[in-house]
């Protein structure tokens, strides 16, 4: 309280020099000292500093003091500006260098897609299966750095289809234990992306590739019935598609492909001529059908001229010779027309081989042997500069084997044996030829080293039919 309330009367007084005196005291109260003022006031009393002194002095340590709080606050707000700096320079650098990995990865499967189409066709086009193998293995290889698990779908499946790329040359050159080996990865993968969208029309047309390919290596080693059901779920795959994606001329291809495919099967497999045409002429609908939806795309003309080839063989089979020559002369009419589009494309000579050689199949039914031997004296040189273009292809050189065979066949019907026996020797020279033909090679390959050696066996004009 205040001074008369709080000391006696003793305690107040006029000094001997007359001045008023107080005990030492303070108000520490709110509205008095309060407790800051009320303490320098006890120190100066205490230490004869004067008040104003203290006063100062406090005033310039609490400055001091917030100055001190201030600096640090500053430091650490600069700190973690810095921070921060940092922090943001390091994510913009981790987003360009995703955005980096991302280009690269975009760059590369673009590169892939090209591989595995518009290179490949080039490629097939000219009839090299040695750079589209290392094209392949280059494409597998980006492949096999990156984790499988990690990839999206579309890669996968890319992978895929380069898996199948590789079995395709494999089983060109007869190596079908590693052509299967890659058809069967492949399946595995897009089997497990159909799972994922069954209702992808993509994701199914990805499925019936594998399933396609598969079926092939089953008809290769003759087990019809395996391939027979892995055709008839290519059929079932390519009708799937049509269903969910109508008039799309991919599609009406790929279902012209499978019933094209359950036709070879019941014609050379089980010998059901009647059966296999039904499957040979809506091939043959479906893929005049994409041909008019898609004129300038050659792929669909050239499987029309092969619908019409097989329509012959089936009429073949039935002795029926004159329409066999019927569709065998369309055929060779399309397969022309395409060469003359396209003079340098290999796949074209060897489709207008074939369709050469079967005619002369024809006159040999139809007992004109000297109109035969003609049209294979020219499909021999057109078939010889084909292999010496790519001597590794095992199809072209079972063509040109079957050429041989077909020349024999004509000078038997001359009743010139010499020269019968010359044929078959230029067969077998050619089939033996075939270094890269290893011990799990095709069936056809063993069949006609089997027939040949057998054939040559006989004297004058005996044949053992086999063709």
């Amino acid at each position: 309280g205040d001074p008369p309330d709080c000391f006696p009367q003793v305690l107040r007084a006029f000094g001997r020099d007359g001045t008023w005196h107080e005990p030492l005291a303070t108000d520490l109260r709110r509205h008095r000292d309060g407790p800051r003022l009320g303490l320098l006031k006890l120190v100066a009393g205490i230490t004869g500093v004067g008040l104003d002194a203290l006063v100062q002095r406090d005033a310039a340590r609490k400055i001091r003091r917030v100055m001190a709080v201030t600096g640090a606050a500053l430091v650490a707000m600069l700190a973690t500006a810095a921070l921060a700096l940092v922090a943001i320079n390091a994510r913009g650098e981790a987003e360009r260098q995703r955005a980096e990995a991302d280009r690269q990865r975009a760059a590369a499967e673009g590169q892939i897609e090209f591989m595995l189409t518009d290179l490949r066709d080039r490629l097939r086009g000219v009839g090299s299966i040695e750079i589209m193998s290392i094209v392949n293995r280059q494409a597998l290889d980006y492949y096999g750095r990156q984790q499988l698990a990690a990839l999206g779908p579309d890669s996968l499946e890319r992978r895929a289809r380069v898996l199948l790329a590789m079995g395709e040359d494999e089983s060109t050159r007869g190596h079908l234990d590693q052509a299967l080996a890659a058809f069967r990865e492949a399946h595995k993968t897009t089997a497990s992306l159909l799972d994922r969208s069954p209702n992808d029309p993509e994701r199914i047309f990805a499925h019936s590739q594998s399933e396609y390919w598969v079926g092939s290596i089953d008809q290769q080693r003759g087990n019809y019935h395996g391939a027979l059901a892995a055709y008839e779920r290519y059929r079932t795959q390519a009708a799937r598609m049509n269903e969910l994606a109508p008039n799309n001329p991919r599609y009406i291809g790929e279902l012209a492909y499978s019933e094209s495919n359950l036709g070879i099967v019941s014609l050379t497999g089980f010998h059901r001529p009647i059966n296999a045409r039904q499957h040979f002429e809506r091939s043959l609908r479906s893929f005049l059908h994409a041909a008019e939806m898609q004129p300038t795309n050659p792929i669909w003309r050239v499987e029309a001229a092969d619908a019409h080839a097989w329509i012959a063989s089936t009429w073949s089979m039935e002795g029926r010779h004159r329409e066999a020559r019927v569709e065998r002369l369309e055929e060779q009419r399309l397969k022309l027309a395409l060469i003359r589009e396209d003079p340098a494309n290999r796949t074209y000579r060897y489709a207008a081989v074939i369709a050469a050689r079967s005619l002369a199949r024809m006159d040999i039914e139809l007992r004109e042997f000297r109109r035969a031997l003609a049209q294979l004296d020219q499909t021999r040189l057109q078939m010889a500069a084909l292999l010496a273009l790519d001597p590794e292809n095992l199809v072209w050189r079972h063509q040109a084997v079957r050429i041989e065979i077909d020349s024999s066949l004509a000078y038997a019907g001359l009743g010139n044996s010499s020269e019968k026996r010359r044929a078959l020797r230029r067969a077998l020279s050619l089939l033996s030829a075939a270094s890269s033909a290893p011990p799990e090679s095709s069936e056809e390959h063993r069949q006609l080293g089997t027939w040949l050696r057998a054939q040559l066996s006989l004297t004058n004009n005996q044949f053992i039919d086999r063709r």
